[in-house]
């Protein structure tokens, strides 16, 4: 079923990595989800990496604002998945660590991402 995101630009993302190293071995660091499903391109907005939410025993995801919202229309939070064990842990299960997790913030970072139609 396709899904609407934002995918990091390879620049940006290895930027990124330099900036915020992940903590976990297995690295994601690839889209920002807008909605699911979803068959229409996103608007083209500025985005920003806030913050952080670490679950300290395998999943590692960073907050992101996209234009003036921090909030999909599901009523999630914008996010990537940085990093995970993967025996532990899947992408999606970042959306529960948010719900429940303890937020580090920090200076925003301006990322570049496109808008695309995944899946």
């Amino acid at each position: 079923m396709p899904y609407t995101a934002y995918v990091l630009s390879t620049g940006c993302r290895e930027k990124l990595l330099k900036e915020l190293p992940p903590k976990y071995e297995s690295i994601v660091a690839h889209h920002i989800t807008v909605e699911f499903p979803g068959e229409e391109l996103p608007e083209e907005l500025p985005i920003k990496v806030y913050g952080k939410v670490d679950s300290e025993d395998g999943l590692e995801t960073f907050l992101c604002s996209v234009g003036d919202d921090v909030s999909r229309s599901d009523g999630g939070m914008f996010h990537i998945t940085w990093s995970l064990i993967p025996d532990k842990y899947k992408p999606v299960d970042s959306n529960e660590l948010i719900k429940g997790g303890k937020f580090t913030f920090f200076s925003p970072i301006t990322i570049e991402a496109t808008p695309v139609v995944l899946g």
